[in-house]
């Protein structure tokens, strides 16, 4: 009995909050729970609430009894609050009627539409296992002033990206039996939710898309920041947008490709050519959409065709009559243009392989929307640091295609120009007033986003600083090399060097007045001591808090000692394992040969 008696005051004692308490909001014909989010079972207690929402009140599940600020929370009770203040919620629970008080904070957004989707287990377990699992379920998307623009089921969500995949923050894909109209953007049954787990601005993306859609290139995804919720959980800020795929115009005898290496790791069609590019062939993929031996032995001719005209080598019998092809006669020149603009520009390492899809069209090879620019404008992973500075040309050196391209003095006039008359005037307008704008229409989430990812709030306006002094510097410097027209004044560059003794394994760069990353001085090592200035480790760099105005040298402390004590610990059950054994062995053979005498 007793027992019984502690195992239920037990289970009480663990039931969380989150399980008890819930906020319904009710849109015309849609009552929607959203359950709060705290970091642990103790900490602050947020609500994160979309835009439009015509009613709020609380769901009380179980037994449970609360009160906000001393008023008693009824079920079904209207919900008023003040975004983003700080209430005092106490819960009374237990046979014994315990009181438990926490901070309960609610915040709402503004300006966006929300997506709430409902897997059929009503869970993400499945999904978050691995990234080829998926589900289906059900969807409720909203407007941004609260109209119910789609109600009704989804045929699977699952997982993509590749590195990016690793993170907490998710990107999904997201897909339904037949088109649909999502939020005015476009009808369609493929869809992505895009994270932006790396780009805490969370505008390159579109950014990049919507510059190259007025740059007349064609089928650029429509896409729009949307506040997601997944099982009721609030998920973060996220970017909707179609997926790249076939229009109708491809469907007969087109193809698409997409230069990128995990084409054989996926399983899926493609090749490499002779100079080493990876293809993916993305469209026909299937029998059902007339793929053969054939028809991939014709797509990868063509395009070993064009690499051997841009590169100089032979088209491999693509010729017109007996006159051999140029690579203008294979490629479609202002897209291709378009693309080298863009990918110089924005000095980013997948623009080339990883995020560059091509169709044939009208017997040329068409370059086609952009697509994950996440690391590009000087947000870049440590590996490729060295692309922080907005200086110095990245693909003219890294990529055969574009290096080769370069070599052509009329392609490159073609380059400046493209340059000159569209994309410096647009980035131009981006970096002085468009992206502040943009930065203002997803602020609120952005701090919802903040809290619910353990990211400073602070950091959103630090990187949206990054971008446009990235863009303002890099114009600059692009303006003295294809225009020949001189900068004014040129804002400083620092370095700041990561040592361990007297090797440098890491250098990061900084302009003038921006404050330094902190996550890049993190380091997931217990015997890790900290930062210091100096090579022998004794002046302890408590924090970079002030903006970096000079070069800097950062030296790694270690205390070795602190693995070996953790293996110790690690093996200990091991060692006492065997030592137990030892000793029954011994006393065994003792006990044998005492028997025996």
């Amino acid at each position: 009995m007793l027992l019984t008696v502690f195992g239920i005051v037990w289970k009480l004692k663990l039931k969380n909050v989150t399980d008890q308490l819930f906020l319904r909001i009710e849109y015309a014909g849609e009552n929607l729970d959203i359950c709060g989010w705290s970091e642990n079972n103790d900490g602050i207690l947020y609500f994160f609430l979309p835009s439009g929402a015509e009613r709020v009140t609380w769901k009380i599940s179980g037994t449970g009894n609360f009160l906000l600020d001393g008023v008693k929370l009824e079920d079904g009770g209207e919900c008023s609050f003040e975004n983003g203040k700080s209430y005092t919620l106490t819960e009374e629970s237990g046979i014994f009627g315990r009181e438990k008080s926490r901070r309960m904070i609610i915040m709402q957004s503004e300006g966006l539409g929300s997506v709430f989707l409902t897997t059929a287990s009503g869970k993400m377990e499945y999904i978050l296992e691995e990234k080829g699992n998926r589900e289906s379920g059900s969807a409720v998307f909203i407007t941004a002033d609260g109209a119910v623009d789609y109600s009704g089921s989804f045929e699977e969500i699952k997982g993509r990206g590749n590195y990016t995949w690793l993170l907490d923050k998710k990107s999904y894909s997201l897909n339904f039996n037949q088109p649909v109209e999502l939020l005015s953007l476009a009808e369609d049954s493929q869809w992505v939710l895009m994270a932006s787990a790396s780009e805490e601005t969370h505008l390159i993306n579109r950014m990049v898309s919507e510059m190259m859609r007025e740059a007349g290139i064609e089928d650029v995804p429509n896409s729009t920041w949307i506040d997601l919720y997944l099982n009721g959980e609030y998920a973060g800020n996220y970017l909707l947008s179609q997926k790249i795929g076939p229009q109708e115009k491809d469907l007969n005898g087109g193809w698409m490709i997409e230069f990128d290496g995990y084409w054989a790791e996926e399983g899926k069609p493609g090749f490499y050519t002779e100079a080493g590019e990876a293809i993916a062939i993305r469209y026909p993929e299937n029998a059902n959409e007339g793929a053969s031996e054939e028809k991939y032995k014709e797509i990868a001719d063509f395009v070993q065709s064009v690499e051997n005209a841009i590169l100089g080598g032979e088209t491999d019998g693509q010729t017109d009559g007996q006159m051999e092809l140029s690579w203008r006669d294979l490629a479609d020149e202002d897209s291709l243009v378009k693309k080298v603009v863009l990918d110089e520009l924005a000095m980013c390492p997948d623009g080339w392989n990883g995020s560059n899809y091509c169709f044939f069209r009208e017997g040329k090879l068409y370059f086609g929307p952009p697509w994950d620019y996440e690391f590009a404008f000087g947000n870049q992973l440590p590996w490729f640091s060295g692309l922080q500075r907005p200086r110095g040309f990245y693909h003219a050196n890294e990529t055969k295609w574009y290096k080769a391209l370069y070599q052509e003095e009329e392609f490159l006039d073609d380059v400046k120009t493209q340059y000159r008359e569209f994309f410096e005037p647009y980035l131009r307008k981006q970096a002085e007033s468009a992206l502040d704008e943009q930065a203002e229409q997803i602020a609120l989430s952005m701090k919802m986003d903040a809290v619910r990812w353990g990211k400073a709030q602070e950091r959103f306006g630090r990187k949206l600083d990054n971008l446009k002094n990235f863009i303002s510097d890099r114009l600059d410097w692009l303006n003295q090399e294809w225009l020949g027209i001189p900068t004014e004044e040129e804002t400083p560059w620092y370095e700041i060097h990561l040592m361990d003794g007297e090797e440098e394994y890491a250098v990061h760069y900084y302009r003038e007045g921006s404050y330094a990353d902190t996550e890049m001085l993190e380091r997931d090592d217990e015997s890790f001591t900290g930062w210091y200035m100096d090579p022998e480790c004794t002046v302890l760099v408590k924090n970079l808090s002030e903006p970096v105005t000079q070069d800097i040298y950062l030296y790694s402390g270690w205390d070795h000692s602190i693995s070996r004590r953790k293996m110790l610990i690690h093996f200990m059950p091991l060692l006492l394992l065997l030592a137990a054994l030892m000793i029954f062995i011994t006393t065994s053979i003792l006990l044998y040969f005492r028997e025996r005498k």
